[in-house]
Formats: structure tokens, C-alpha cells, sequence
């Protein structure tokens, strides 16, 4: 009985895998081959064109107020969704090294327990962000 739920553990976690994976080679080429995916440039406006729906005039998702390909739009995003993935999440283990490192060094004391501290309250947030609690009303 339980050599058979661990084999549906096994295959719901590959498939998850594969799905995952799969997602991210898409986002990838998306990211890597965007000029590739589309015709049209994702800052151009046509007032002409506003509002059409989706798949009218070789436009996948149609096109917004000012006549911009929302397509377009969405896969030249994905370079700016890559970069801040990758930044947000490199930037978390070094934070986490080097305040771990400084309370190894340091051997003890209220110090470590405030920098850590001061280091989770703010790890959630961008740097552009931590002034704002200080900010008078």
C-alpha cells in the first residue's frame, strides 16, 4: 500500500517537473527570441488600431488603448521579468552569507540577534523601498 502512494508521489512530482521545466524554456526563448515571436514593435501606438480584439489583423491578444500589441507586450516583458527573477533571487543568499558570516565572526551578543533581525525585516523588500517607514506624514 505504501510502495503505491510513493509511486504517485514519484510521478506528481515529475510531472511537475517537466511542467516546470517546460515553462521555463518558454520563458527563455520568449525572453531570448522576442523580435523573433512578433511583428510589431511593443512602444508603438496606432490610434487606428484601438481596442481590436483578439486574433483580428494577426493580433494573437489584440491591442490596447493606445493601439499597442498586448502580445507583443507580454514577450517583451519577459526579458524584465527574467532580470528581476534572477537579481531578487541571487540577492537573498548573499544578503543571508554575509550577515551568517558576520555573526560566526563576531561570536555572540545582542549585535547578531539585531542584524538579523534588521536583515529579515527588510529582505522582503526592494532597496528603493526601506526608506519609506522613516518617511514623515
Amino acid at each position: 500500500m505504501r510502495i503505491r502512494i510513493r509511486r504517485k508521489r514519484q510521478k506528481i512530482q515529475k510531472l511537475f517537473l517537466f511542467t516546470s521545466t517546460v515553462y521555463i524554456c518558454f520563458l527563455l526563448f520568449a525572453a531570448v527570441g522576442s523580435s523573433y515571436l512578433t511583428p510589431y514593435n511593443p512602444t508603438t501606438q496606432n490610434l487606428n488600431q484601438r481596442l481590436l480584439p483578439p486574433f483580428t489583423e494577426g493580433r494573437i491578444l489584440g491591442t490596447d488603448d493606445l493601439g499597442r500589441d498586448i502580445w507583443t507586450r507580454i514577450v517583451y516583458g519577459t526579458r524584465s521579468l527574467l532580470v528581476i527573477g534572477t537579481v531578487s533571487v541571487a540577492d537573498c543568499p548573499c544578503g543571508g552569507i554575509t550577515d551568517g558570516y558576520s555573526g560566526w565572526s563576531y561570536r555572540g551578543g545582542s549585535w547578531i540577534a539585531s542584524s538579523c533581525s534588521l536583515w529579515m525585516g527588510f529582505s522582503p523588500f526592494p532597496p528603493c523601498c526601506w526608506p519609506l517607514p522613516w518617511y514623515p506624514c
